[in-house]
């Protein structure tokens, strides 16, 4: 009896004089006022947010995928724009912002800008989406694979799974920036991390087979 009442309260700017609170008054005398303000505070101050956080890295991450996939697909754009940011083929800290001004502006500014539009967010919100985009951008390209990563457990999407993409033997994969499922609908995942520590150890024995010959 309450479903009904309840979601057309949340579609109506989550006004919840609707709820049918006639059993909650029976069961709290006193104390209804208290509970829908209550419900309206973390509503309006946690879930919301959240579900715009959500969007946003949702949106960021679709127009972040086709624009980085296309730039690698479209030879032209790749040799004369994206090139320069794969010549770090040992990505380093900052390396996220060692980027071609018109890949930063078409991927990067015109993604984020559409994600803080698009999820409605505030502000304040708006300004630690940006710090977190920032974070992910530095941690993706730091070089190291921490042992607990709250990133990993949320997304999937961490250092290894960007730095597999800045291999050669990687360069056609994983293209997403936030989450996985772009590259596992469109099949562009890496999925065997057996195989990509085999190549890391190749890479690396190559590399120093070259500098003992100099």
């Amino acid at each position: 009896m309450m479903a009904q009442p309840l979601v057309s309260c949340l579609l109506s700017g989550l006004n919840f004089a609707g709820i049918d609170i006639i059993r909650l008054a029976e069961k709290y005398p006193g104390s209804v006022q208290g509970l829908e303000e209550a419900l309206v505070a973390v509503v309006q101050s946690y879930l919301v947010p959240a579900f715009q956080f959500l969007v946003a890295l949702f949106v960021a991450d679709t127009w972040q995928y086709f624009s980085h996939r296309w730039c690698h697909t479209n030879k032209y754009v790749y040799r004369s724009i994206h090139s320069m940011h794969h010549r770090l083929y040992a990505p380093y800290t900052f390396g996220g912002q060692y980027v071609h001004p018109l890949e930063s502006l078409i991927m990067d500014t015109t993604g984020n800008l559409l994600s803080l539009y698009a999820s409605g967010m505030s502000v304040r919100l708006g300004m630690i989406f940006s710090a977190y985009v920032a974070f992910k951008f530095i941690s993706d390209h730091c070089g190291y694979i921490f042992p607990f990563n709250p990133v990993r457990l949320f997304t999937g999407n961490d250092t290894l799974f960007h730095d597999i993409h800045h291999q050669s033997w990687g360069l056609k994969t994983n293209f997403a920036v936030h989450f996985t499922f772009w590259d596992w609908l469109l099949g562009t995942y890496w999925e065997d991390k057996a195989s990509a520590m085999k190549n890391y150890e190749r890479t690396r024995a190559s590399i120093m087979a070259a500098e003992q010959k100099i």
